[in-house]
């Protein structure tokens, strides 16, 4: 931004960073949800495209976490542009990481809940 724009009181625009953290964090429980519900819908019989869809969903779900912290990584670099606004970076870095810190205590709790056969 010019010393002109300053003077004539142009706004920052918005940061696409920032914005691109906002997307990824609605995105991946928007894909991770359709998956499962297409593996529903689809059925799990034995042999049934519908379990390669299941799977899909469950490898999906152990890596949604790791997106989600790369999704804040990107709304931290976001802040680090002078020229553009803060709103979609903090909000895209703060849902990211509520989002990733709360699936990997899921899978912890999935995890410790798990038996394998052992007493």
């Amino acid at each position: 931004m010019t010393d002109k724009q300053k003077d004539a009181g142009v706004d920052k625009r918005h940061s696409r960073l920032g914005i691109a953290s906002v997307v990824m964090c609605i995105a991946i429980p928007v894909l991770w949800i359709s998956v499962i519900v297409s593996a529903l819908v689809i059925g799990t019989q034995s042999r049934s495209i519908g379990n390669s869809f299941g799977i899909g969903g469950l490898i999906f779900a152990i890596l949604a976490p790791v997106m989600h912290f790369v999704g804040a990584i990107i709304g931290i670099a976001g802040f680090f542009s002078k020229e553009t606004k803060n709103f979609y970076p903090t909000v895209g870095t703060v849902l990211n990481l509520l989002l990733g810190l709360s699936g990997i205590l899921i899978i912890v709790l999935i995890a410790t809940n798990l038996k394998f056969g052992f007493h």
